[in-house]
């Protein structure tokens, strides 16, 4: 009986699916009138004041009058998920400081005095609690277990919350669709997705708690970390990634649900693989300074064979005679030796040549084709990569 009922963690009520109807166009118009409503209406202090959290307030009273679940967890494991997930949020909140020790601490935009500190407080909690009463009756409001596509329903539906299509739409530079899409989509929809799972086992005060401390931090610490776009991407996806594994073994652990192995295998691996693997796309993709290339011909040898891995720092000032450089021509990657600089109408020329080559190479090299320096070489590496490219 009691494995039953850790296994069945809600007691749903019944309820009517007019009520999903209603609910998904009304949230989503509380948006829409924040987003689009007439300028001199929505640059006003009463609407983003009062107004505006007050539509927020009706949508809770709509969700509250709506039938509830109740969540079927001890007393004794409500009290652990508490813990755990103010754990989660407070380790957040210590990435975040230090992160800020490293890159330098700025303003909060955010008005800190008493009156300030009132509307923040109402502005923040009547929409966080209004989309986690959303995201719970969407995940446990179905009159059934949750369910996985409950579940990814609600996390993209609260996601979409949040998405500004007008900030897509500008989106111009490579970096800036990177940083879109790091910031902007993935760690936001990890961030949704933990908010989900804790919804699915404790109700929608986990949640609450979670991104009140979480959004918190943000919307009331006076100084605030100063993050490049990239540990700011870091921190957000790693951190609910490895919150949500952690809290699924702890808390499976916890209820004794052991129905697969693998559901009380060690998350540790998993969180170390997570980071390994994020780390090793941003490297690959080029959101550092260091990128790696295969060198998949032998115009530099002895220097540099076939098969060897280069890493170009995209770093082009003060480059020297003597020096190997990446650059494009046309549709390719070339690496080779600066051999002479030449100055000409204002501006330098390179000229560059291979060092098994027996001539220089056809054109000289401006700097804006130059795509970085090589200020180191791994041998025999990329040996895997350079046996697709062949074959």
């Amino acid at each position: 009986m009691n494995r039953l009922m850790t296994h069945r963690l809600f007691r749903h009520t019944g309820t009517s699916r007019v009520r999903y109807v209603v609910l998904i166009p009304v949230t989503f118009g509380v948006i829409l009138c924040r987003r689009y409503c007439p300028d001199f209406i929505r640059s006003t202090t009463v609407f983003t004041s009062l107004l505006y959290p007050l539509l927020w307030c009706s949508v809770i009273f709509m969700v509250l009058c709506f039938p509830r679940t109740r969540p079927a967890t001890k007393i004794r494991d409500k009290s652990f998920l508490l813990w755990m997930t103010a754990a989660c949020s407070i380790v957040y909140v210590f990435a975040m400081m230090i992160s800020g020790m490293v890159f330098g601490f700025g303003k909060s935009p955010y008005n800190h005095s008493l009156y300030g500190l009132v509307l923040n407080i109402f502005q923040l909690f009547s929409a966080l609690i209004a989309k986690e009463l959303v995201r719970d009756y969407l995940v446990n409001g179905s009159g059934r277990n949750p369910k996985f596509g409950d579940c990814i329903f609600a996390a993209v539906f609260i996601y979409l919350l949040s998405f500004n299509p007008d900030q897509f739409v500008n989106l111009e530079t490579n970096l800036q669709i990177i940083q879109f899409i790091g910031i902007d989509m993935i760690a936001k929809l990890c961030i949704s997705s933990f908010a989900t799972y804790l919804v699915s086992i404790g109700g929608p005060a986990l949640s609450i708690l979670y991104l009140g401390i979480h959004d918190g931090f943000f919307w009331f610490c006076p100084i605030l970390p100063n993050l490049s776009w990239i540990a700011q991407a870091f921190i957000e996806i790693l951190l609910p990634a490895s919150g949500l594994m952690l809290m699924r073994y702890c808390f499976r652990k916890r209820t004794g649900f052991t129905a697969r192995k693998k559901d009380t295998e060690n998350p540790l691996g998993w969180i170390t693989a997570l980071v390994v693997s994020v780390l090793i796309i941003w490297f690959t993709v080029g959101v550092f300074p260091v990128r790696p290339y295969v060198i998949i011909t032998g115009s530099m040898i002895p220097e540099i064979y076939p098969g060897d891995i280069v890493l170009v720092k995209r770093d082009i000032d003060n480059l020297k005679a003597g020096e190997i450089i990446q650059y494009k021509s046309g549709d390719i990657n070339i690496i080779h030796r600066i051999t002479e600089i030449v100055e000409e109408k204002d501006t330098y020329l390179y000229i560059t040549k291979g060092d098994n080559n027996s001539s220089v190479d056809p054109k000289p090299v401006s700097i804006n084709n130059i795509r970085g320096r090589v200020i180191f070489t791994v041998p025999k590496v990329g040996y895997p990569a350079l046996l697709f490219y062949r074959y």
